[in-house]
């Protein structure tokens, strides 16, 4: 796992791993061994693996305004700190966002 995401990834009890399930729903929150609060693609792929690695679900919020379910236990990708401006370089020619689907294909299912 590379250290951006060792720094994102929260156990229950650390520092923020509670901002990290936290959502708008107040009667839904999510109970993950593992959150992540994903800050770009890369975080995203490697919270997939560090899930499959270890037979985890996973599970991801978008937006924190409904309910995420199955997630009682496995990891939750919090992607509400995606970045929506393109990296630079020359080779940027337009904008991505990351479906929960698409982060979810790499182990084969959606929670």
């Amino acid at each position: 796992m590379n250290n951006t995401v060792s720094l994102n990834l929260r156990r229950p009890g650390t520092p923020g791993f509670a901002a990290t399930c936290a959502g708008f729903d107040l009667s839904a929150i999510p109970a993950p061994d593992f959150a992540v609060s994903a800050t770009d693609e890369h975080d995203v792929r490697a919270a997939v693996r560090f899930a499959a690695d270890r037979g985890l679900p996973v599970a991801v919020r978008t937006t924190g305004h409904g309910p995420v379910p199955g997630v009682d236990h496995g990891v939750l990708v919090d992607t509400r700190a995606l970045s929506t401006d393109p990296p630079a370089g020359p080779r940027t020619t337009s904008r991505a966002t990351v479906s929960p689907c698409r982060a979810c294909m790499a182990v084969g299912a959606c929670a």
